[in-house]
């Protein structure tokens, strides 16, 4: 009984990050490293599971066999091989598609605009570039939601750029001075 509250937790552990992870807005592979520990910990219960059976059929000369009188140094291969993945995913693989969906490129050309002297807004902003602006720039940058507040911020200074999001280009008069992908979402830099 005492394993099987043990697992449980664990279980509900993934269980609960994996719907928390679904509902979310943003689906950045890194946020799925926080599941493994408890993957880990219900995969070595079931390879601990395996091992003892494998004990019952050392004496056979087939093939399960000799799988189980090496049951310890295949074991100790797999172990290796699943530890150098994870590695090699936590190190190299997630980080390089993780560039992706990042945000960091659009919130340092903001900063750039910024110590240029521009003035930055973001134009019907959804939360997850609200929040990555926050996040890396650590302020919060005027927000504009309408179309008027929009003509009316680029009209003020010959400097102020406005950030939008689009599908397609936005039209004259505003003229783009910079696109760039965030995922398949294209940001706009746009001025007067």
């Amino acid at each position: 009984m005492k394993t099987n509250r043990y697992l449980l937790f664990f279980s509900l552990w993934i269980i609960a990050q994996f719907i928390m992870l679904t509902l979310a807005s943003s689906k950045r592979t890194v946020y799925l490293m926080s599941m493994t520990p408890a993957a880990a910990v219900i995969a070595a219960e079931y390879a601990g599971v395996l091992f003892e059976r494998l004990k019952e059929y050392e004496s056979t000369k087939r093939f399960i066999g000799r799988i189980a009188r090496h049951r310890q140094a295949l074991g100790a291969g797999v172990l290796t091989l699943v530890i150098a993945s994870y590695l090699a995913a936590a190190q190299w693989a997630l980080p390089h598609a993780d560039k992706k969906l990042s945000f960091l490129p659009l919130t340092e050309h903001i900063q750039t605009l910024q110590a240029e002297g521009h003035q930055v807004a973001l134009f019907q902003a959804n939360e997850r570039v609200g929040g990555a602006s926050v996040f890396y720039t650590q302020q919060v940058l005027r927000g504009l939601d309408t179309d008027a507040q929009l003509r009316e911020f680029l009209a003020a200074a010959p400097a102020n750029v406005v950030v939008m999001a689009g599908d397609s280009i936005p039209a004259a008069p505003l003229k783009v001075l910079k696109t760039l992908m965030v995922g398949r979402q294209a940001y706009y830099f746009v001025s007067d």
